[in-house]
C-alpha cells in the first residue's frame, strides 16, 4: 500500500519562488495512520547546480544564514547532490511511495511548492504531484486551531515536526 501524503520542506538561499534550494527534506506518511511507520529522506543540494537553471540568491538570506551561526546546506561538494540528480529522485520515490490521490504537504505552499514547479519547469519536467492535491500545513493547523511554531530550518526535522502536528491535529 502506498503513503497518502508527502510533505516537503526546502532549505533556500533565497526568498523568492525562484530561490536555490540548497537542502531538501521529504517525508511520506499516512495523515490519519500515525501508527504506520513513516519513510523520510534529507538531501543537500548543491547551489551552482540551482544557479545553472536560473535559480537565484539573495543578499539578506545569506547573511540571515551567516546570523544562524552553522554551515549553510549544500555548501559541502562531497556531500550535495546536483539539483536536477535531487528532482529525478523525488519523481522516482514519489510515483514508487505515494498513491496517485496523494496529498502533497509544505508550509506554505507560494514557496517550497513554487520553487519545486519552477525547478521542474526549467529542468524541463513537470512535478510529479497533481497540482490540484497541494496542501498548506498552516492553514490546516489555523483552521483546527493547532499551534505549530517549530521551525529549526532542516528540512528534514522541519517535516518530521509538520507531520507530527498535522497527524495530532487530525485525531482530534
Amino acid at each position: 500500500m502506498n503513503y497518502t501524503d508527502c510533505m516537503i520542506d526546502l532549505e533556500t538561499l533565497g526568498d523568492t519562488p525562484d530561490s536555490i534550494p540548497c537542502q531538501m527534506g521529504v517525508v511520506f506518511f499516512d495523515l490519519k495512520d500515525p501508527d504506520r511507520q513513516i519513510r523520510g529522506g534529507l538531501v543537500e543540494i548543491d547551489p551552482a547546480t540551482g544557479a545553472e537553471l536560473g535559480l537565484i540568491q539573495t543578499t539578506s538570506t545569506l547573511k540571515w544564514w551567516e546570523n544562524l551561526g552553522r554551515p549553510i546546506p549544500g555548501q559541502d561538494p562531497a556531500t550535495a547532490s546536483s539539483l536536477i540528480r535531487v528532482l529525478h529522485g523525488f519523481h522516482q520515490d514519489f510515483t514508487t511511495l505515494a498513491k496517485k490521490s496523494a496529498r502533497v504537504w509544505s508550509r506554505g505552499n507560494s514557496f517550497d511548492l513554487a520553487i519545486l514547479k519552477i525547478a521542474y519547469k526549467r529542468a524541463f519536467a513537470a512535478p510529479p504531484w497533481q497540482f490540484w492535491r497541494e496542501r498548506d500545513v498552516r492553514s490546516y493547523l489555523e483552521a483546527l486551531r493547532v499551534d505549530s511554531t517549530k521551525n529549526n530550518h532542516d528540512a528534514l526535522d522541519d517535516c518530521m515536526n509538520q507531520v507530527g502536528d498535522l497527524q495530532l491535529a487530525a485525531a482530534l
